[in-house]
């Protein structure tokens, strides 16, 4: 099962977020942001299992924080509530992979119906498993050698990306793109992480290949 049950509500309407937050209370924990900074900062130190966006924020729109948000890997699923969808920003939404829409104002009934697709997809989704060890990607765990070890968010997301995408060649500026997006980090902040994940698990270690010129290659 899923180690939390938070939800995460962008909206720049503060009455709208705490009515969400009570209506939604009995089932699930509501986090909100107002935007993408606070939207990030969420994130960062919460685990949620789905995002609740609207498309309207003020000075930002919900489709530009869409593709910030898809720069991680192991985003949790969108589900869009807005009231200002056209034909050519819902094609957008289909691109930039929603997992569902809700028309504004939604009911309650369709809110919770769409949050629990969403849940049981997350739980069917959420575990990647390999030969000598398997990711829980929610809980940021790692079962090996009947341990559980502890992952940080980018360590999770770093070993999610290279699972995703098995046996395929991989950037290293691909790579740095696709976990920190525009955000400034030091030169070897990629460097330290892998090493770190490599101390705690030795098959990734033994699977993660380097290709001189090009960048990294997970083989398994």
């Amino acid at each position: 099962m899923l180690d939390n049950l938070n939800v995460l509500a962008i909206d720049d309407d503060l009455n709208y977020l705490r009515s969400l937050k009570t209506a939604l209370s009995g089932q699930y924990n509501v986090l909100t942001a107002n935007g993408l900074a606070s939207a990030q900062d969420v994130l960062n130190t919460s685990p949620v299992f789905a995002i609740l966006l609207d498309l309207d924020l003020g000075t930002e729109t919900g489709t530009s924080l869409l593709r910030v948000l898809n720069e991680n890997p192991s985003r949790a699923p969108v589900i869009v509530i807005s009231g200002h969808v056209n034909i050519a920003n819902a094609v957008e939404l289909l691109n930039l992979q929603i997992f569902g829409f809700l028309e504004k104002p939604a009911r309650l009934a369709d809110i919770l119906s769409i949050l629990e697709k969403c849940r049981k997809q997350r739980i069917q989704s959420e575990v990647l498993r390999e030969p000598q060890f398997t990711l829980h990607i929610s809980k940021r765990l790692v079962e090996y050698n009947d341990e559980q070890l502890t992952l940080t968010q980018t360590q999770t997301d770093i070993v999610c990306l290279f699972l995703n995408k098995k046996g395929l060649p991989i950037q290293r500026e691909e790579l740095i793109k696709s976990i920190w997006g525009d955000r400034h980090v030091s030169r070897n902040a990629l460097d330290t992480h892998l090493l770190n994940i490599k101390n705690k698990l030795p098959p990734f270690r033994d699977g993660l290949k380097l290709i001189h010129g090009m960048g990294y290659c997970y083989e398994g």
